[in-house]
Order: C-alpha cells, then sequence, then structure tokens
C-alpha cells in the first residue's frame, strides 16, 4: 500500500461500488487516489506560481457530468497555454521531488513526447506497446501544451508535418535496439552514429519548439498541435479567459469558462452516457497499471 497516499483518503473511499451501472474495484480506486494526489500537489505548485492550468478531455467531462472520474476512466488529462506550460517546466526540477518526476523530451530523452506527464516513481503505468521501458514508467497525469492556431488546414498541415518529423528524429536519438529486428538495429545504429553525431538533441528540441510555436502572437486561437484532431478542436482565448472550480471526488479543479463549447466539439451530447456495453477502463488494455509497485521492481520481476 502507498500509505503515504492512501492515508490522505477515507478507507470509504477505496471501497468497491457501482455508478452508472459500472463497477469500481479497490484496485481502480487506489489508482484514482495516486492521481489526485500528483494533482493536489500539481495544483499547489501552480497556485504559488499562478500558472493557469485546466482539465481537459475525459477529466474535464467527469467534472461536469460526474463531478469527478468518469467511473470507466482511469487516467486525468490537462491542458496549459504555451505561456503558462513554459512557465510550469522552467519550475518543475525544484518543485516536483521524488518520487514525483516531470518527465518531457528534455527531463527524459529515452521517452519522446511532445508535451508533459507528472510522474509517481512509486507506482507503475506501463504502455504495453513501447518497445523499450528504458525511461519512468510511473503512473501519470498528462499535461497538455496548447499553442498557437491558424485557422488554415493547408499551413496546419504542413507545420503539423513538420513537427512530426523532428519528433521522429528525436524518438530514435536515444532509442535503444532492444525489441527490434536486425533491419531496425542497422538503420537506427546508422542514424545515431552518423546524424546524431552531427546535429546535438538540444537543437532539435529547439526546432521542434519553434515549429509549434511558429504562430504564436498571430491569432487569439488555440490547438493541440502534436495530435492529429487539432484542425478540429481549437478553442478561443476568450475560452479560457476565466476559471471556474468544480468539484472532482474529494478536491475541485480548475474548469474553463466556455467549457460547454469545447466539449460540444470533443464529445457532441456530451452529457448522453454511452451504452452500458461501452462502459469500460479506458487505457486498460493499452497500460499495465500497478498503484502498490514501484516501476522498476516491477519491470525487474516480469522481464
Amino acid at each position: 500500500m502507498k500509505d503515504y497516499i492512501y492515508e490522505r483518503f477515507p478507507a470509504s473511499f477505496f471501497e468497491e461500488e457501482t455508478r452508472c451501472d459500472y463497477v469500481i474495484s479497490e484496485d481502480q480506486k487506489k489508482l484514482w487516489a495516486v492521481e489526485l494526489d500528483m494533482l493536489n500537489h500539481l495544483l499547489d505548485v501552480c497556485k504559488k506560481h499562478d500558472i493557469q492550468m485546466f482539465v481537459y478531455a475525459g477529466t474535464m467531462l467527469g467534472a461536469v457530468r460526474h463531478n469527478g472520474f468518469i467511473p470507466w476512466d482511469d487516467d486525468m488529462d490537462f491542458f496549459l497555454t504555451r505561456e503558462n506550460y513554459e512557465k510550469l517546466r522552467k519550475v518543475a526540477p525544484e518543485e516536483f521531488k521524488e518520487p514525483y518526476f516531470f518527465q518531457n523530451a528534455r527531463t527524459d530523452r529515452q521517452f519522446f513526447i511532445g508535451y508533459s506527464r507528472l510522474r509517481n516513481s512509486d507506482t507503475t503505468g506501463i504502455l504495453r506497446w513501447e518497445k523499450s521501458l528504458d525511461y519512468n514508467n510511473g503512473i501519470y497525469l498528462d499535461l497538455f501544451v496548447m499553442d498557437a492556431f491558424i485557422n488554415d488546414r493547408k499551413l496546419v498541415t504542413k507545420q503539423r508535418r513538420k513537427a512530426k518529423f523532428l519528433g521522429k528524429l528525436m524518438e530514435h536519438y536515444y532509442a535503444t535496439t532492444e525489441h527490434r529486428n536486425l533491419g531496425q538495429r542497422i538503420i537506427l545504429k546508422l542514424y545515431q552514429n552518423t546524424f546524431c553525431k552531427l546535429v546535438p538533441y538540444d537543437r532539435l528540441m529547439e526546432k521542434y519548439d519553434q515549429t509549434l510555436r511558429m504562430y504564436e502572437g498571430k491569432t487569439d486561437l488555440y490547438a493541440m498541435l502534436t495530435h492529429n484532431d487539432s484542425f478540429d478542436n481549437w478553442f478561443s482565448k476568450e475560452d479560457v479567459s476565466e476559471t471556474i472550480w468544480m468539484d472532482y471526488e474529494n478536491i475541485k479543479v480548475p474548469v474553463p469558462k466556455n467549457y460547454d463549447k469545447m466539449l460540444k466539439i470533443q464529445f457532441g451530447d456530451y452529457m448522453k452516457l454511452p451504452p452500458v456495453e461501452e462502459r469500460g477502463f479506458w487505457h486498460g488494455d493499452n497500460i499495465t497499471y500497478d498503484p502498490d509497485t514501484p516501476y522498476k521492481d516491477y519491470i525487474r520481476e516480469h522481464q
């Protein structure tokens, strides 16, 4: 048991219960407790440094429709505008100490992502499709960054393709040959022994960020440019001009002023529940969760 986390919740929190015809197990409650603990710490840091952050995607839907987790959800998503994201990234090394770890392409170079994750190193949250596990695999919160968005499909497509290409270069910069066939190992080593010797990783990271920020100051629209749905899933500066605090399990979370507009774009009739047969663990088949075991121990025991 992660006593330093679990003791912050009443015993009743971990009891199995049914919400919206979905059974929530004790193990799922433990997972939620780890995530809520990280969120509490994150909110404290944001308050301390005057950083604006909002719930996003299923977490925003959970706040509005369920006053907590969607019963069959197993992760938490948040977003920050680029300005606020950079503020958080700069203070992260001093504010997030073990077991917390602020993971991104700069702090954990074996695992490239175009945003950040706050992880708990005393737990396990392994992405099953990853070929190598030589990076922090604790349970995490997703912290997405929203960049200036220009409403032009051709220009956005070009911008996103360039960012994706640069991301692929960084993804393989420190990659290992583990779990790759002979051809893949040869190509990877050739890339690392030629291109990577000439172009520093930090320079690639700088070019990647410049690509995402190329329309900064030229528009009042924002989008998550690291994801493929960014052309349709954008919002305006006015949409996030105010914060509404909503109940979420045992805490309150920051929700953007125009959450109704944003949820309709993502989910349509978002207050309508999906059919019972479609209510299930969202990432249960893709992520191995173990709230009670440090990821290093889990990997060592299951190799």
